[in-house]
């Protein structure tokens, strides 16, 4: 008996819309979400789906209907039955196979509405912006909205419900899909009987990757390349050490130390397990130094004055790795050895000492800067290059974000992100959860920051453009950058912008105005991207 404090839901289910919206990005989760109701209800009913901004406690998921077209998929009735759904059958009424589903669930929304039980949240599954306005009625009368889209999606249909359950969460936490492809996803062309890296050797990198830790806080995985190239070991191959990724070897390393972990999904970070690294080393070196006693508050107001003095003449934010190091310059070495005044980490330290009018930004790897000259890096627009050396198409490419959700990166990290796409497709075939996983983690091993969410949006457009991933011909990336060039126009078109041939120019330029023939360098300098949360 689930508690009375959990939201009372109505779920309403357009088989037809959500089976064939997974079966293009991921055979097996479409699979799954026909076969395995039992799965998803589960995850839904423990608050599934829900973030920081719009957390659900859990639901009593008390009606449950789904709409289903007995003459194509009569072979997946029996399992929402078993689940407890009411199936509603709408056959084909035209000779395009357009159904009834979408006027029946309106109705029976409606008709749910007025129930005596007053439900409390109604969840839609399907992408049909037909279902705008129901939303918007639901809302007009308090009531939660959540839906699921698979698929491509219009902006306007996501603003009008609460919650918006995006295909890759659903793909990766209702339906288990991510966990169980990962291990078959090494490369292809890669020798994978290839021995893996020793444990002793993984303890010695994460032993390097700690002292990064120790001078900037969480290490970005853009970051963790240019460590492990200090090993001659990482060298002599193009396998990681045998693990196939970035991702991959880094999760050995975590795993070989017990301090270490990794922290988020997109991006990820590797920082410190929660109180590891927090204890001041007790090596009779580091009891010497005047550091070694966070109580002797003798050296703690020069050390503050100094690092001040560094932010103010800076022109931009300083980096904490920066910081870190001039410090060291400046104080020597024993201001490390003792673990940083005995706060573990060179941000714990920072935060110990009174750096006012300073403050630390809460955002990417740390910055300290002045509010007075500097812009906090941590806010929603990060330090951009992109603006600073393109200003006139940075406004533009703005724009077009903030009407299409189009990603908002550089033409530089268009080139590296297309490239990647070509080379995993080629390697590994499609697939939309793995592939975007695959192609961040690409990106981040060239020191491109690019947000996995930002390369779903972008593999959904070529997705729902027809483009032919079964074909080796068409993996170039040339042709990739016309098929996005042609996405966004048109989602520009929706978002009732009338493009001039100017802007359609600019279009181009933006998305593929770097972009280099497969055999060429693609991957260099791509510079920071903005951190948006694009969706299709």
């Amino acid at each position: 008996m689930r508690s009375s404090k959990d939201h009372r839901s109505a779920l309403f289910v357009d088989f037809d819309n959500i089976y064939i919206g997974l079966s293009r990005g991921s055979t097996v989760g479409a699979e799954r979400f026909a076969t395995k109701p039992q799965k998803w209800l589960q995850w839904l009913e423990e608050g599934g789906g829900g973030d920081a901004d719009n957390s659900v406690a859990g639901r009593r998921i008390l009606v449950r209907r789904c709409y289903l077209n007995p003459q194509q998929f009569a072979r997946y009735r029996p399992f929402f039955m078993r689940a407890g759904f009411e199936v509603v059958d709408t056959p084909a009424l035209t000779a395009q196979g357009k159904t009834s589903a979408d006027m029946l669930m309106a109705l029976d929304i409606m008709d749910a509405r007025q129930h005596a039980t007053h439900f409390d949240e109604f969840i839609v599954f399907s992408g049909d912006a037909d279902f705008t306005p129901v939303l918007l009625r639901l809302r007009k009368h308090d009531r939660r909205t959540a839906v699921l889209t698979a698929g491509s999606s219009a902006a306007s249909y996501r603003a009008a419900c609460d919650l918006a359950i995006s295909e890759e969460t659903f793909l990766e936490r209702a339906l288990g899909v991510d966990g169980d492809q990962a291990a078959s996803r090494a490369p292809a062309s890669a020798d994978r009987n290839q021995a893996k890296a020793g444990q002793a050797l993984l303890r010695t990198i994460a032993e390097k990757v700690k002292k990064q830790i120790s001078l900037s806080g969480n290490v970005r995985p853009t970051d963790l390349p240019a460590i492990y190239k200090g090993f001659e070991e990482f060298l002599t191959g193009d396998s990681w050490l045998g693990y196939f990724s970035l991702r991959g070897m880094t999760e050995a390393v975590v795993d070989s130390d017990d301090q270490l972990a990794i922290i988020g999904e997109d991006p990820w970070w590797v920082g410190f397990k929660a109180g590891a690294g927090e204890e001041p080393a007790a090596d009779t070196a580091a009891q010497q130094t005047r550091f070694a006693d966070p109580e002797n508050s003798d050296w703690q107001g020069e050390v503050a004055e100094f690092l001040k003095n560094v932010v103010q003449q800076s022109d931009r934010p300083v980096s904490l790795a920066t910081l870190a190091q001039k410090a060291m310059d400046e104080f020597g070495e024993e201001i490390q050895s003792s673990r940083w005044a005995g706060a573990g980490t060179f941000k714990g330290l920072l935060e110990k000492l009174d750096l006012a009018p300073m403050k630390i930004s809460s955002g990417g790897p740390g910055y300290v800067f002045d509010p007075a000259n500097h812009e906090d890096p941590g806010g929603r627009e990060p330090i951009d290059d992109f603006s600073e050396e393109q200003p006139e198409l940075a406004q533009f490419a703005r724009s077009i974000n903030d009407l299409t959700n189009a990603p908002y990166l550089s033409p530089q990290q268009y080139a590296l992100v297309i490239d990647e796409i070509v080379k995993e497709v080629h390697e590994n075939g499609f697939d939309l959860v793995q592939t975007s996983k695959a192609v961040r983690d690409r990106c981040y091993g060239k020191g491109a920051m690019v947000a996995r969410a930002a390369i779903s949006f972008l593999l959904k457009g070529l997705l729902y453009s027809g483009f032919p991933f079964d074909d080796e011909q068409s993996h170039t990336p040339e042709k990739v950058a016309e098929v996005l060039i042609e996405n966004t126009e048109e989602l520009s078109r929706r978002a009732q912008m009338d493009l001039t041939d100017e802007q359609r120019a600019q279009i181009r330029e933006w998305i593929a105005g770097q972009v280099k023939p497969l055999d060429e360098d693609t991957s260099s300098d791509p510079g920071p991207v903005a951190e948006t949360e694009p969706v299709q």
